[in-house]
């Protein structure tokens, strides 16, 4: 009985439905043909389109068109469960996209923790396992039931996205479940991800981020076949020891990137993050990158030492500079001038971001190379349109970096430590940006009033259709409602994010003179619940009727360690009413609480 059950389920999908959905669209005829003619047009004879007949949408759609819409919920878990109990076919199309990344969709419930939910993933995969593999758990001393339901779905086939680190603490927290052998040495999250990677028919997102020593050497790559790793597109890995003494791991990321260098050559997006320290296999990685076929997006820091590494860098990036569109650079000492060359040769290349750097200077990374270089930038011109600069540490560093960008091509700019001398150097070569994203602190910029003089001389002259202004420490509020107030007519999203108080926010808005569409505010604990409404609906109603969305960000990393009780128990309050600020705010806005736990500028 079962084995009839299991084998209707499996059934080929067009012997179910052959005649009812053999086709979405069929010719239309006028009522007055017969019968018989009618159903003689479908025919091959007859099923033509000509210029008399209309073509109706039949009253059944395929399987396709059911797949097509349902990619577009595989972010929405509770959707897909749904679907799951529809009927048999919805079932067929929803398992798939349900179990294609349960790492990425497993989350906290009140009645278990993440940790708890990743291990009932494994106990299903358990569940899918031969009985020799299920054997060998037994013998390692894993109390697992003799007699058991085999389910419908080998849930492991549909594996395409791999969270390693997830995937880890998930075994580790069922081992501690279902082993009664505490000094077993057998590699529980080796042995069980051999398992699954034999059974999934390719891998489309490999990540290894936040992995301890010995879990990134129990996820052995090496027993892959290529057919599973042909398909990734997407591979990320960010190793940073947690402990002062560092474990030779070198071996481990060798294979690893020499494995994926060789197999998956058709990724989209690549990031890498490793410790120096570590002494990464920088052969390899450079291989890897080399061997790509249409690399997009790419996010690496700097994990080589000696200039003549950064030199080959720069060689390996030119290979990908066809296609490259998003380039990404983290904790670099300098931008050489290779590095700028080839940065020059990337014409698709749309955004371009540092996340900390030193300096940015003209020069070559080969201390022998003979050419002399000046500060003259003009004959360097990077045609992107995004710009991202976060954790710079000199002005000076930044103002040359912006005019090495095309002026006219360039629409969103995000810069985090904004001094008076950025702003002033905006006006010079960021006339036509869109997008402008500021940041500052008091260290940085210790005259309130200068600094909001500057913004105000940009603002005045720009096109801005969205600003976003972040203080992190006590700003005058009188210098932001000057910055407000001169805020251009084209600007459509306004985002503000410093403490304020009910009081500043109201006087703030209340000096803007423009129709804004969409309001984004971070979350301060100044600001009382019920009083917060009042004024986002005395806003809407009074000052600014066009005004259609408001976002509130809540955000943990914002609270003082000092007084965190209170102001946790006031962003918990916001987060247990959210259903009521919904309720209260006007009817003619759409209001979103956001919980982020790390905003970005942009």
């Amino acid at each position: 009985m079962v084995q009839q059950k299991v084998t209707s389920l499996y059934k080929p999908i067009h012997s179910l439905h052959s005649r009812k959905i053999s086709t979405l669209y069929k010719p239309y005829h006028s009522s007055s043909h017969s019968s018989s003619s009618s159903s003689s047009s479908y025919s091959s004879s007859s099923y033509s389109l000509s210029s008399s007949s209309q073509l109706v949408p039949s009253s059944i759609m395929t399987p396709d068109c059911f797949a097509v819409i349902m990619d577009y919920l595989q972010d929405d878990k509770a959707t897909l469960h749904s679907c799951v109990l529809v009927n048999r076919m919805w079932c067929r199309l929803a398992v798939p996209l349900l179990w294609s990344r349960p790492f990425n969709l497993v989350s906290q419930n009140k009645l278990n923790t993440i940790e708890r939910n990743a291990s009932l993933i494994i106990s299903t995969y358990v569940s899918c396992f031969s009985d020799l593999e299920r054997q060998r758990f037994i013998d390692e001393g894993f109390d697992l039931p003799l007699n058991y339901n085999k389910p419908f779905f080998d849930y492991t086939r549909y594996l395409r996205s791999m969270d390693a680190a997830m995937f880890d603490c998930a075994v580790q927290h069922w081992t501690k479940l279902n082993s009664h052998n505490s000094g077993c040495w057998f590699n529980t999250t080796a042995y069980m991800a051999s398992l699954a990677f034999k059974r999934t028919i390719g891998l489309k997102s490999l990540n290894f981020t936040h992995m301890k020593d010995f879990s990134l050497e129990s996820l052995d790559l090496s027993s892959l076949t290529s057919q599973v790793l042909s398909k990734l597109s997407s591979f990320e890995l960010i190793y940073y020891p947690t402990h002062s003494f560092f474990k030779d791991v070198t071996n481990t990321l060798n294979s690893i990137f020499s494995i994926l260098a060789e197999c998956s050559t058709n990724l989209i997006d690549l990031k890498i993050s490793i410790n120096k320290r570590c002494a990464p296999p920088i052969d390899q990685i450079f291989r890897l990158i080399k061997s790509q076929n249409q690399l997009e997006i790419l996010k690496t820091n700097e994990f080589w030492s000696v200039p003549e590494e950064t030199e080959e860098f720069c060689a390996v990036l030119s290979t990908q500079a066809k296609s490259l569109r998003w380039l990404e650079f983290s904790e670099i000492t300098f931008i050489p001038v290779e590095l700028v060359r080839v940065l020059m040769t990337c014409h698709k290349l749309e955004t371009l971001e540092f996340r900390g750097f030193d300096n940015l200077n003209l020069t070559s990374s080969n201390n022998d190379y003979d050419q002399n270089y000046d500060d003259n930038f003009d004959d360097y011109r990077l045609n992107i349109e995004n710009l991202h600069v976060f954790r710079n540490s000199l002005p000076s560093t930044v103002i040359n970096l912006l005019s090495l960008t095309h002026s006219q091509n360039l629409k969103k700019l995000a810069i985090e430590k904004a001094t008076i001398e950025i702003i002033d150097t905006l006006q010079v070569y960021c006339p036509n940006v869109t997008n402008l994203s500021l940041c500052t602190t008091n260290s940085i910029c210790p005259n309130h009033a200068l600094f909001s003089f500057a913004v105000q001389s940009y603002l005045v002259n720009s096109h801005l259709e969205r600003f976003t202004l972040r203080v992190f420490d006590e700003f005058c509020v009188d210098f932001v409602r000057d910055i407000v107030s001169t805020i251009p007519n084209s600007l459509r999203r306004l985002g503000l994010d410093f403490d304020l108080s009910i009081e500043d926010l109201k006087s703030i808005l209340e000096c803007s003179k423009v129709d804004i569409h969409t309001l984004e505010l971070h979350y301060s604990w100044k600001m009382d619940l019920q009083d917060f409404v009042d004024v986002i609906n005395w806003y809407s109603e009074i000052i600014n009727s066009k005004l259609r969305n408001v976002r509130l960000y809540l955000q943990d990393s914002h609270l003082n360690k000092d007084s965190s009780t209170i102001l946790l128990n006031s962003v918990e309050k916001f987060r247990k009413n959210r259903s009521l600020v919904e309720k209260l705010v006007n009817e003619n806005l759409c209001f979103e609480i956001v919980d982020l736990p790390n905003i970005p500028l942009s």
